[in-house]
């Protein structure tokens, strides 16, 4: 396979790679897992195919970047930290997606030869992103009924705040391509594209995207009268016109979202800004505790809940909702991988920075253009990332590096003049080893196959268990979540409800078992607590019941229902009428509202005579 096919292949994969989501009557799959699990394979067979084919041409040369250090670092202190991680399974998956990301890095890198490959890539993307948009357009005016949504106009990515992420890191792409461009179509073309993204980024309403947008434009009306002030012929040429009108629609759609940041600002939209600093300022707590090694990748929400209301009052945090997100990716990195985690990403981003700005100040760089829209779409994403989990996500570390791989490329050209680029340093592999390390790969891509088309097929089992047990159908649950649970007994929850039908079922013996795992994978969720307790009571063990609601009060002393229910377990089980009463009076102070709530008024004016 020669460096053009391999370019074109990658150019597909980047067009096709955000596109792939399931169908609205297909799997019950979360979109992002979707894409990392179809795509990751061939990744991997990819990578195994340079290889094998440089072992053949008895030549392997790799780039050698200060990326491929700390990318190895960051990857290496990630793996080390899933050691001290309760749930391991969690950990592994999104270690795994950020392995792909770098994976596809190396490919990039490696493939590039000139500014006509990146041009193909960056094109892929941004017709991906057009695509993306049109789709979330239709979805927003007409339904358009055909991929699932949780939160519409979701596209490709089940929730619009997924989608925005791309939708960030895409759109700029339009500036670059379009000034680079020769033919008027095309321009004209591009900026059809980015009307449409902008359209969709204002249907979606999402506060971090508009945030994220307007830093955007305003890094994009600086760099013009920059420009103008240096009399850059291009500017002068009729690309004003381009970038006024950019702006101008960039300004009426920032206008028009005003009251996104307003003083103004609806309640419920306040009660989330409310909750999602408190979430803030509570991890804050988290990362004191643990600066060095943190939680463990992916663990954050495991963790979340001995910390829910640490430093102020968490808004969603309850019996009905948890946060499974701290909304903040710095925040994130920082309570799961420590300082060390955090410092390697950013000794990356300075590194970065150190080699955008000699192109940016240089007109006549080759790819002067296209890195001023690869800065523009990483400090949209570095704004997103403050509100949202981009990282957290499969698709937008995968964007980011490739938009990494093209800046080191773009950083090794000195002018237009320059045909014959190559990087400074090479890792020159010999060929059986070359040789070796495909044949690795390609067993493994095969291997990764099979082992993600159970994934797909556990994670659609556990979706419709978690519908089934919304509708307490207990035999049917029984049935799908132990076949999940047999492709997947580490995914969080699963052995939750696997305890749960067989306590509905009468297995009680068996529940307690199954919620005993539940709770090694996550062992502060007050839910699973609840069960556990519930199923002690029906199996007769009154004694670890109490033990289980008192640590379930430890997590969350504001929770009516466990009050009530410890306090039931007092007055009839384990005859203490006295701390039954203090309980009981607890859950009606709590929630004068609460389920039973005659009763327990009745149990308490009788239990106290």
């Amino acid at each position: 396979m020669n460096r053009k096919i391999f370019i074109n292949v990658l150019a597909a994969g980047l067009f096709f790679l955000p596109l792939l989501a399931p169908l609205k009557d297909g799997l019950l799959l979360e979109p992002h897992l979707f894409k990392y699990l179809l795509s990751s394979p061939f990744i991997i067979l990819l990578l195994s195919l340079y290889f094998i084919n440089n072992g053949f041409q008895k030549r392997c040369h790799v780039a050698k970047t200060p990326i491929n250090y700390l990318g190895i670092i960051f990857l290496i202190w990630a793996l080390i930290s899933i050691s001290w991680a309760y749930n391991i399974h969690n950990a592994i998956v999104l270690w795994m997606q950020y392995l792909m990301a770098f994976f596809v890095f190396i490919l990039v890198l490696n493939t590039l030869q000139d500014k006509q490959d990146v041009t193909k890539l960056l094109l892929s993307i941004f017709i991906s992103g057009v695509i993306v948009a049109f789709v979330g357009v239709l979805q927003e005016l007409f339904d358009f009924p055909v991929i699932r949504q949780a939160r519409k106009p979701a596209s490709f990515f089940g929730n619009k705040n997924m989608a925005v992420h791309f939708i960030v890191l895409s759109l700029p792409l339009a500036l670059g391509l379009a000034i680079d461009s020769r033919k008027t179509v095309d321009r004209a073309l591009y900026l059809i594209g980015s009307f449409i993204m902008i359209t969709y980024l204002y249907f979606t309403q999402t506060r971090a995207g508009i945030l994220a947008f307007s830093v955007q434009i305003l890094v994009l009306i600086v760099f013009q009268v920059m420009r103008f002030a240096q009399k850059d012929p291009k500017i002068k040429h009729g690309l004003s016109v381009l970038f006024g009108v950019l702006i101008t629609l960039s300004a009426f759609f920032v206008y028009d979202n005003r009251e996104n940041f307003a003083e103004s600002i609806p309640e419920e939209r306040k009660i989330g800004i409310n909750a999602r600093v408190n979430a803030w300022q509570n991890t804050l707590a988290m990362i004191y505790d643990r600066p060095i090694s943190g939680t463990g990748l992916a663990n954050w929400d495991i963790y979340y809940p001995l910390y829910h209301s640490r430093i102020a009052k968490g808004h969603t945090f309850g019996e009905g909702q948890q946060l499974k997100n701290a909304h903040n990716d710095y925040l994130t990195i920082l309570s799961e991988l420590g300082v060390i985690g955090f410092l390697v990403l950013l000794a990356m981003a300075f590194w970065l920075i150190k080699k955008m700005w000699p192109i940016l100040k240089n007109p006549n760089h080759a790819m002067h253009y296209l890195t001023l829209s690869l800065i523009l779409a990483l400090t949209g994403f570095s704004i997103n990332a403050g509100f949202s989990f981009p990282l957290s996500m499969y698709l937008p570390p995968v964007i980011i590096m490739v938009y990494l791989a093209i800046i080191v490329f773009a950083s090794n050209q000195a002018t237009r003049k320059d045909k014959n680029i190559k990087p400074d340093n090479f890792y020159r592999l010999p060929k059986k080893l070359t040789m070796l390390i495909g044949i690795i790969g390609f067993v493994s891509s095969i291997y990764y196959f099979y082992n993600n088309l159970r994934h797909i097929k556990a994670e659609d089992l556990y979706f419709q268990a978690e519908v089934l047990e919304r509708k307490g159908n207990w035999p049917q649950l029984h049935k799908v979540a132990l076949q999940s649970y047999r492709l997947n007994p580490d995914r969080t929850r699963i052995s939750a409800y696997i305890g749960q039908a067989k306590m509905h079922l009468g297995q009680t013996q068996e529940a307690i078992k199954y919620f005993n795992q539940a709770l090694s994978l996550a062992p502060y969720n007050i839910n699973t607590m609840s069960f556990f307790a519930q199923a002690y009571i029906a199996h007769g063990d009154y004694e670890s019941a109490e033990k289980t609601y008192l640590s379930s009060l430890k997590i969350y002393p504001d929770w009516a229902k466990a009050h009530k229910n410890i306090g039931v377990l007092y007055l009839n089980n384990l005859k203490q009428p006295s701390e039954a009463i203090k309980h009981l009076k607890i859950a009606l102070e709590l929630d004068p509202d609460i389920h039973q709530a005659e009763i327990i008024q009745k149990l308490i004016k009788d239990n106290s005579q």
